[in-house]
């Protein structure tokens, strides 16, 4: 469980983080960049420091870990560029509540395929953190309210498909983590981390060659990447081994909802943010569905 929490507040960090940075209008594709490009050196000197053989390429773990961390890594940056574009055309409030959501990906097929069905006191559990989810991210219906009625039914279409790919593709990448924690011995799990990090790393710069906009507040902007990219790493290492010790259907739900619930909280703290009804009544939900999830 004490990874659980470490995972999530490394997750709420980097939110947060993110949350300065789009106020001061740092330019968010070469925060990727060296936010990727940090974690992967950090993950570089844990395989140095390990005893992992990682020229064993006979190896069944060795092949997994190349595999599946190379997926990852993909998927991780296809659910980083999906979320950024949907906040463009959908605003972040619906984003984050369809990206968060994509946790009932890798919880029902954890569920079915692994048997790993939880307590009828933590299914409960669950379906409160799911609610908690939705409710804290609810702000529905402005943006087609705006446009021209000929062009209503058009974006509509496009604003969906693109919810639903945000869905899909953040639930697998999230899922990939779970497949590497069921075939994988874990001690691989350092380059298991680089190879996931150093993969979205080399995508990212391409995607940064290759951009069309301008580069804003390059130095502030790369610093701020470096300091992502340290609980971006450690999200994913501790992670790893909450599911290692408790059921997807359990550390998925607690994990998105824990984040939801520290984000308001620092938000509040260091943003100074006003809370609504719906806020507070999701950090209810929220605390209410981690002792649930605990019990």
């Amino acid at each position: 469980m004490f990874s659980l929490i470490l995972a999530t507040l490394c997750s709420a960090s980097i939110a947060l983080i993110f949350k300065n940075a789009a106020l001061k209008s740092y330019d968010q594709k070469l925060i990727t960049v060296s936010n990727y490009l940090t974690a992967s050196i950090v993950s570089l000197f844990m395989v140095l420091s390990s005893d992992l053989a990682i020229y064993d390429f006979k190896s069944i773990d060795f092949k997994n870990t190349l595999t599946i961390g190379i997926a990852t890594g993909v998927f991780f940056l296809l659910s980083f560029t999906c979320y950024q574009l949907s906040v463009r055309r959908n605003g972040a409030s619906v984003s984050g509540m369809f990206a968060k959501l994509g946790i009932l990906i890798p919880m029902l097929i954890s569920v079915v395929y692994w048997n790993e069905i939880p307590t009828w006191i933590q299914s409960v559990g669950i379906c409160i953190a799911i609610t908690a989810i939705a409710i804290a991210n609810m702000n529905f219906g402005k943006k087609l309210a705006n446009n021209q009625a000929h062009n209503q039914a058009i974006n509509h279409h496009k604003n969906v498909s693109m919810l639903v790919a945000l869905f899909v593709v953040g639930g697998l990448a999230e899922f990939f983590n779970k497949i590497f924690q069921k075939t994988t011995a874990i001690h691989y799990k350092p380059l298991f981390l680089l190879l996931v990090f150093f993969t979205a790393f080399l995508l990212s710069v391409i995607v940064y060659i290759n951009r069309k906009d301008s580069v804003s507040n390059l130095m502030p902007s790369f610093l701020t990447g470096v300091i992502v990219g340290i609980p971006n790493l450690f999200s994913s290492f501790f992670l790893l081994d909450a599911l290692n010790a408790l059921p997807a259907a359990i550390v998925f739900p607690a994990y998105s909802a824990g984040s939801i619930l520290v984000i308001t909280v620092f938000s509040v703290l260091i943003f100074k943010e006003k809370l609504m009804i719906k806020d507070w009544t999701a950090i209810g939900l929220t605390t209410v569905s981690l002792v649930l999830l605990n019990l």
